[in-house]
């Protein structure tokens, strides 16, 4: 049985003509209606720490196509505002893709490109998995937390 065959409206929806025989297919709409609250993702964000002459950057959540952008925003802000040290502490990620690692690698080239230090803190396993798959523990500066 196919998607159409499974996937309800709720009442208040309505069916935009006869073959959609009561189905919604709008981007987003069946998935969040049927998505259990506790299985959607924490909004990501980027907390900062001061430490030691150093800023500790720690991104928060899923890091991947949606939210890679705000990760870059904030390391170039550090850069812009003068830091020469940047620490991305990876401990607190849930998700990393494909996009989220180029996002770290664009961190890492702009620091560079101002003569700033770039390191990162490895985060969970699965993380941890991801990047060694990928060879960036070898292309990084990794240090221990």
């Amino acid at each position: 049985m196919g998607v159409a065959g499974r996937c309800r409206v709720s009442a208040s929806a309505s069916p935009r003509n006869s073959r959609d025989q009561g189905h919604d297919f709008r981007p987003g709409r069946a998935l969040t209606q049927y998505m259990p609250v506790n299985a959607l993702p924490a909004p990501f964000r980027v907390n900062l720490h001061a430490e030691a002459g150093a800023i500790r950057a720690v991104p928060v959540g899923e890091l991947d196509m949606s939210t890679a952008g705000v990760l870059q925003a904030s390391v170039q802000e550090l850069l812009d505002a003068g830091w020469r040290e940047v620490v991305l502490d990876l401990r607190e990620l849930e998700m990393l893709d494909s996009v989220g690692m180029k996002a770290i690698l664009v961190c890492h080239r702009r620091a560079r490109a101002r003569g700033c230090d770039f390191s990162l803190i490895m985060g969970p396993p699965a993380i941890q998995r991801v990047m060694e798959v990928w060879g960036l523990i070898d292309c990084l500066h990794v240090r221990a937390d």
